[in-house]
């Protein structure tokens, strides 16, 4: 089999195959999760730094 007939195979293999786009679309949930997960957190943590603040000026 010659080089070309080898390059050949390879990409009708890969363009047969599913993996490459069911990968891609899994880090493409897992970007907007994180993205997700992170504007919570940031969200979170803006609430908890005025409780905090408010516990402390309570405090003496």
């Amino acid at each position: 089999m010659s080089t070309m007939e080898r390059i050949r195979s390879a990409g009708s293999r890969l363009l047969r195959n599913e993996d490459g786009p069911t990968a891609t679309e899994y880090a493409v949930m897992l970007g907007l999760i994180v993205l997700f997960a992170i504007g919570t957190i940031a969200g979170i943590g803006g609430s908890m730094q005025g409780i905090y603040d408010a516990i402390n000026a309570e405090v003496p």
